[in-house]
């Protein structure tokens, strides 16, 4: 007797995954194999599905680097990475997606479960549109034709983590002229 396979789905390989994360989600060759050989394989996808304002290749790279970085950079705190759960992820995802947190502000809070800390998106409260552009106006009108690196540089000391770089930078293009 010949069991009926008709219907049944065969997985897929990780070689093809890998060939799917680089032309579906732009990733290098190096971090689609490091995602699809991953344990948050299965988290990468559905973070890209449900966070598409995040750059998959960013949510790829976070997920593979984190544990190490964290281990790494702040060992003498002595972070216990595996309080970060699935769940964290989602949390940390969804607000970068909706823009409540930065870019810059994941690994911090990744760093802050993995020292006992509870994820809130108060923690990271960013600076309102009107702020950043106030900051930006004052700092421009400080260093009146200094170069674009140095009014960057002063730009984000100045708003201390509290506005993505991208926003800052598109301001200063508009008003350093």
């Amino acid at each position: 007797m010949v069991p009926d396979v008709h219907g049944v789905e065969v997985p897929e390989l990780i070689e093809e995954k890998i060939v799917r994360y680089e032309r579906k989600y732009g990733l290098s060759k190096d971090l689609a194999t490091k995602i699809a050989k991953s344990d948050h394989m299965m988290l990468f996808e559905e973070l890209v599905h449900v966070s598409q304002t995040v750059k998959p290749a960013f949510i790829a790279e976070t997920l593979v680097a984190y544990e190490p970085e964290i281990m790494r950079n702040y060992k003498e705190q002595h972070p216990e990475v595996s309080r970060i759960s699935d769940e964290d992820l989602r949390a940390i995802f969804l607000a970068l997606h909706e823009q409540k947190i930065a870019k810059e502000d994941v690994l911090k809070a990744l760093l802050g479960i993995a020292l006992g800390k509870q994820f809130t998106v108060a923690d990271y409260k960013h600076a309102n549109a009107h702020e950043i552009e106030a900051v930006v106006k004052d700092i421009v009108k400080e260093y009146p034709g200094a170069a674009f690196g140095l009014l960057m540089g002063r730009c984000m000391a100045a708003l201390q983590g509290k506005a993505e770089g991208k926003t800052v930078s598109e301001l200063l293009k508009k008003y350093a002229k």
